[in-house]
């Protein structure tokens, strides 16, 4: 069953309100290895500084490639950011704030051209340096007096620099080991600042047990950096090119549905989409209260091959 829509949120004024991508979807059960990809990039969309929205969706229209439609699907609500906040941070401005356990993209821009676009992403169980695609992570807030990483405590707060974090990815689990993120100021890494990590600000993570050990960079490849300090500040180390990312919260949306393979020629969506389950009763007169959208009388629940009688 393919899994549609996941859709990088670097939310910026280059992102427009419809995203519109025709993906060729093999239902035979015969694919190539490109196929199972099943990957889609959009970078040419944006919203002019004229448009005064401060929130706006994505729209993916999914097509065969003999042009019979599939269906439409659309993104979660996606705030805009012009440019990130200059300002001091607190926790006032909590909507740009990250929190622990929040999803988050980490790219690296030289001299904010676009071309040298490098993102953080896992491939192969490793971790790269991807001009094309992007990867999800959970960041995670580490208890900084643990040393044995399957004795992390999660801590549930805002992630603010100086903190020892955790880069986990959100579909293989590969991880980074802990690090301390910094705020990156003119290209140095600043360690005596402990606001509040805020949406499109750039930072720099040091290796927590490796002294001016930086997590950098260098073409696809992801290595460490040794900053040099500062004879003037001490507070500072002077950081390369590599090791300066920018942090952006992500959205993942995944629609899953299953095409018979006899010809049907209506769309299937707007698919039906799940927000929580509620079990009222019990044993012969349990009986399960779906909540969700996009429900409608036509609709049956199965639970594996049994068919469960359905009321809406």
């Amino acid at each position: 069953m393919p899994e549609l829509l996941r859709s990088p949120m670097e939310m910026r004024n280059d992102f427009s309100v419809l995203l519109l991508v025709c993906i060729s979807v093999a239902v035979d059960g015969i694919s190539d290895k490109n196929t199972l990809k099943m990957f889609a990039c959009a970078k040419t969309l944006y919203i002019s500084d004229t448009d005064k929205r401060k929130h706006f969706r994505l729209l993916l229209r999914l097509f065969h490639s003999d042009g019979q439609e599939i269906g439409s699907f659309q993104s979660g609500l996606i705030k805009v950011i012009s440019k990130p906040s200059q300002k001091r941070q607190s926790m006032k401005n909590a909507d740009l704030c990250i929190s622990s356990g929040s999803r988050v993209s980490l790219f690296n821009r030289l001299r904010s051209q676009t071309v040298s676009t490098r993102y953080l992403a896992v491939e192969g169980g490793g971790f790269v340096a991807s001009a094309r695609q992007w990867t999800a992570f959970t960041l995670i807030l580490v208890e900084d007096q643990q040393t044995d990483r399957s004795d992390y405590s999660v801590c549930e707060s805002y992630i603010c620099y100086g903190c020892v974090v955790q880069l986990v990815c959100t579909i293989s689990g590969v991880a980074l080991p802990p690090m301390v993120i910094r705020k990156v100021n003119k290209q140095h890494a600043c360690l005596d600042i402990d606001e509040p990590v805020s949406q499109l600000h750039k930072c720099a993570f040091q290796l927590r047990n490796s002294k001016h050990m930086y997590l950098c960079l260098s073409n696809e490849k992801i290595l460490q950096y040794q900053a040099s300090p500062c004879q003037k500040e001490s507070n500072r180390e002077l950081l390369n090119d590599g090791s300066c990312w920018t942090i952006t919260g992500t959205e993942v949306v995944e629609y899953t549905f299953s095409e018979s393979l006899t010809s049907i020629q209506t769309v299937i969506s707007p698919v039906p989409v799940i927000n929580g389950l509620e079990l009222n009763g019990g044993g012969h007169v349990a009986m399960l209260e779906i909540h969700g959208e996009n429900f409608s009388p036509y609709l049956k629940v199965w639970f594996g091959n049994m068919e469960a009688e359905t009321m809406f």
